[in-house]
C-alpha cells in the first residue's frame, strides 16, 4: 500500500497494512487449525527502504519447503481466542507462523478480560503466555489494546463500545506498556477498526477516537518511551452514518488534533 498524499495527512507517517490471507497455504504448511483467522501484517516504517521476508510453505504431501515470495516486515494477526489454546496447539501454530516467514504477531491485550474483576484487578496470565511464546521464537509483538470491561462501559453498552471515561483506557494502556516492556513488547495498537460500527458501538466517532489516541499515546510513552503506537487498524467501509471510510477517518484524526499522537497508521 502506498502512503496517502491527501491534503492534511503527513507523508512521513508509517503505515501498517493488514492483508487477509487464505487459510489454504498455511493448512498445507502444517496442522494449524486457526489459519482462517490469520492475517498477513506488513509494517512500513518511517524512512525505510524495501525490506524483505521470505515466506515458505510445505507441500500438501509433506515435501520440502519452497519460497513463495518476499514481503516487508511481515507477520500474523492471530485472533481474539488464541490465548485459550493449549500449550501444544499454541506452540504448533506459532511454529507454523515462524516457518511461514513471519517476523511479527498481532495479539489482543483484551482489557475486558484482564480487568474483568474491576479497576484494581489484573489477569495478565493468558496473554502473557502468548507474548512469551512469541518472543521465545524471535517474533516481535504488536499488542492491540481493545474492548471495555463492564465496570468501565457506558450504561447498557457492550465491550465493543469505548469506555465512558477515556482516562480509564489510558491508565490500562500505561499498565499494559509497563507490564509488557520487560517481556520484550514495545508496539501497541489503539483499539481495533474504530471506523467500523461493529467495533466502535453504536457508530464510528472520529472525535471520540482521536480523544482516545490523545489520552493513550502519552500514557504508553511515559511507561515505555521507546514504544511504537499504531492507530487502530481501519477496515474497508463507506460513509453511511454508522461507518466511516478509512481515508476520511484518518483525515478526521488529523482534523481533531491527533497528528502528534501516533507513530504509525493501521489499515486492514
Amino acid at each position: 500500500m502506498r502512503r496517502s498524499t491527501a491534503s492534511g495527512i503527513g507523508r512521513s507517517a508509517a503505515v501498517l497494512v493488514l492483508v487477509a490471507l487464505s487459510s489454504a497455504p498455511l493448512a498445507a504448511a502444517g496442522p494449524a487449525r486457526h489459519g482462517d483467522q490469520w492475517t498477513l501484517v506488513r509494517l512500513h516504517a518511517k524512512k525505510t527502504g524495501r525490506a524483505h521476508v521470505t515466506r515458505t510453505e510445505e507441500s500438501a504431501r509433506g515435501g520440502g519447503k519452497k519460497s513463495v515470495g518476499t514481503f516487508a516486515r511481515a507477520g500474523f494477526s492471530i485472533g481474539g481466542g488464541f490465548q485459550n489454546e493449549s500449550d501444544t496447539d499454541m506452540a504448533r501454530d506459532l511454529d507454523s507462523m515462524k516457518d511461514a516467514g513471519a517476523r511479527w504477531i498481532r495479539m489482543d491485550v483484551n482489557w475486558a478480560v484482564i480487568q474483568a474483576g474491576g479497576p484494581s484487578s489484573y489477569g495478565w496470565a493468558p496473554f502473557d503466555r502468548v507474548a512469551a511464546a512469541a518472543r521465545a521464537r524471535g517474533l516481535s509483538v504488536l499488542a492491540e489494546i481493545v474492548y471495555t470491561p463492564s465496570w468501565a462501559q457506558p450504561a447498557g453498552a457492550p465491550a465493543e463500545s469505548p469506555p465512558a471515561n477515556l482516562d480509564d483506557y489510558a491508565r490500562f494502556a500505561a499498565a499494559a506498556a509497563a507490564h509488557y516492556a520487560p517481556l520484550g513488547v514495545h508496539a501497541y495498537e489503539i483499539w481495533n477498526e474504530p471506523n467500523n460500527a461493529s467495533f466502535w458501538r453504536p457508530r464510528a466517532d472520529v472525535v471520540r477516537y482521536t480523544a482516545m489516541l490523545r489520552a493513550a499515546y502519552p500514557a504508553i510513552k511515559a511507561a515505555d518511551p521507546g514504544a511504537v503506537v499504531v492507530t487502530g487498524g481501519m477496515s474497508p467501509a463507506v460513509d453511511d452514518g454508522r461507518n466511516v471510510a478509512p481515508l476520511n477517518f484518518l483525515r478526521g484524526i488529523y482534523a481533531n488534533g491527533g497528528k502528534a499522537f501516533f507513530d504509525a497508521v493501521g489499515h486492514h
